[in-house]
């Protein structure tokens, strides 16, 4: 009898074990492929401040605000989400926990399907591992898992600031996406009208044949212009110094950066909506050009 028992204790012990390997087992969710991120066409990132939305358009990420998104970015936050390692199931109480703090969330679609959406948990004692809560839409099941790495970078890779997402480039227009350039300054005798499909400039009225030499640098310009680093609208001064439109639709303001009273002559700020970018006039030359630039 006392055999019997000990042998029915040893079965439901281990049955006991098999149950908890089977609930902590990382091999219980092989079937979610993170490899499907690659296929990704859009990403929203959601956090206190704001929300990112980007778009891939035509193998090109692009921002809601027709900002050109970095490659290398993409890249990286993929490969964070591609080396996510599962951990556990979290408790009760951490997901409670959770719900109560301030995360970061990450929604991945692709088609308008959501694929994952991952809650940004924090960090371990060390500041090495990112924790992230991955909820998938077509499971009830809620892993906790991790990716190594140091935990202030990759953090970075979840943030919704706009502009650190992209490459710098100002204008998201290939050279052959030019279509026409209009810039006017506050004098009214110096604004411009480029039509780059007819390689012809409006000046005052007058219709000039355009230097196509000229056009071709000012035009490679356009689309490959860096700005320096965002900076906050505020610091612009009221001095507006130009407007560029670009294809009639996409405009830019430009604005002297004043500082103690005294005009910086070396830098502006460039506004696109809620964008501004601090520029350096000799990097945007022949941008700001007089009329005679382009029909030399």
């Amino acid at each position: 009898m006392n055999k019997k028992v000990s042998i029915g204790l040893l079965l439901c012990i281990v049955v006991s074990i098999l149950v908890i390997w089977f609930k902590s087992n990382p091999e219980k969710i092989e079937a979610i492929n993170f490899e499907e991120v690659t296929q990704a066409d859009k990403i929203e990132i959601i956090n206190q401040k704001d929300t990112l939305v980007i778009f891939n358009k035509e193998n090109q990420w692009i921002s809601k605000n027709e900002l050109e998104i970095s490659q290398n970015q993409i890249e990286k936050f993929q490969n964070i989400i591609q080396n996510l390692q599962f951990k556990s199931y979290p408790t009760k109480n951490f997901y409670q926990n959770l719900q109560q703090k301030s995360s970061i969330i990450a929604n991945i679609y692709q088609k308008n399907q959501l694929m994952y959406s991952l809650a940004i948990a924090g960090s371990s004692l060390d500041g090495f591992s990112l924790y992230v809560q991955t909820l998938y839409p077509n499971s009830s099941d809620t892993i906790l898992a991790y990716v190594i790495g140091n935990q202030d970078k990759l953090i970075n890779f979840f943030n919704s600031n706009e502009l650190e997402w992209t490459d710098k480039k100002v204008f998201p227009l290939k050279k052959s996406d030019l279509k026409s350039i209009a810039i006017a300054y506050p004098n009214s005798v110096n604004n411009f009208y480029i039509n780059c499909l007819d390689k012809k400039i409006t000046v005052n009225d007058n219709n000039y044949p355009v230097n196509e030499s000229k056009l071709n640098v000012y035009m490679q310009t356009f689309s490959t212009v860096h700005f320096l680093s965002s900076i906050p609208c505020d610091k612009k001064s009221d001095q507006k110094l130009f407007s560029i439109t670009l294809n009639g639709y996409l405009q830019y303001e430009g604005f002297a950066i004043e500082e103690n009273g005294i005009l910086n002559r070396n830098f502006y700020v460039l506004q696109h909506q809620k964008n501004c970018f601090l520029m350096r006039y000799v990097d945007t030359d022949p941008l700001l050009i007089k009329s005679d630039y382009l029909t030399q």
